[in-house]
């Protein structure tokens, strides 16, 4: 005979696989939190309190067949610390390892005419190489991705319309290393492990400690909106996870099946 207790276990919906928490310092998924187009915080899940905020056109949308996610046109999210309400990463998002992680549809015609930012972190000064961390749809086309002002490239298999999860990594050190992954999967393997990332005013001489600037999710901290030239993300973004350490292959595939049915992803 069957049990009150194990029919019921049997209709329950099978649980959601669980994705990497260890070193996770901020969790932003935008489906399944209750917002609504009003929404102005785009709420931290990390128990960190890593909010961000939103300004400009960003809309809660279904787009590329996935509902509730961020669709981003001339907007962006941006940090404020906690700490002291401050527009600013300092003491959040300056770490010399880390990981940052996002679920991305972008329009392939305008990605054609710039080069859309998904994240961007600030170094010290507004000058070459701009960021101290970085996660952009790269070389003003619509093929691949990158990181750390060309420190570290993706694939050259993506295209606009198409929901993508986007990984880059960073480890520290005297030769600091980054790898970046596509669908679970990383890309340029073999380059990667040689690959030294170029950063501050010379190698490996950057300005590691951060400083008081923003941190933003949909842009850049220069250029216009719909410019030959532009910071800004047109498309659509449903995750965005960082890590203060560079999290593992097999921790970067666990994140991806944790999420691919939502995003129609097989």
């Amino acid at each position: 005979m069957i049990g009150v207790t194990q029919l019921i276990g049997d209709l329950q919906p099978p649980a959601e696989p669980a994705i990497a928490t260890n070193g996770l310092i901020t969790r932003l998924e935008s489906f399944n939190q209750g917002y609504s187009s009003s929404t102005t915080q785009w709420d931290d899940l990390s128990g960190n309190n890593n909010h961000f905020t939103k300004a400009g056109n960003v809309a809660l949308t279904t787009y590329g067949g996935v509902p509730d996610v961020w669709y981003f046109t001339g907007g962006y999210f941006n940090f404020k610390r906690p700490s002291d309400n401050a527009n600013n990463g300092f003491g959040v998002f300056n770490n010399d390892n880390y990981t940052i992680e996002i679920w991305v549809n972008y329009v392939s015609q305008y990605a054609s005419l710039a080069t859309p930012w998904l994240w961007s972190y600030d170094y010290i000064q507004h000058s070459s190489p701009y960021y101290y961390q970085s996660l952009k749809i790269a070389g003003y086309a619509n093929t691949a991705f990158s990181a750390y002002n060309g420190g570290t490239s993706g694939s050259t298999d993506i295209s606009g319309g198409n929901w993508y999860q986007l990984v880059v990594t960073r480890t520290g050190g005297s030769s600091p290393r980054g790898k970046a992954y596509l669908n679970g999967v990383e890309t340029n393997a073999a380059t990667n492990a040689t690959r030294e990332i170029l950063y501050g005013y010379g190698r490996n001489t950057a300005f590691d400690a951060g400083y008081n600037q923003e941190a933003w999710i949909g842009r850049g901290n220069y250029g216009s909106y719909e410019g030959s030239y532009t910071s800004f993300l047109k498309g659509a973004i449903g995750i965005v996870r960082i890590y203060d350490r560079e999290i593992s292959a097999a921790e970067v595939l666990q994140n991806y099946n944790a999420n691919k049915d939502h995003f129609n992803l097989t």
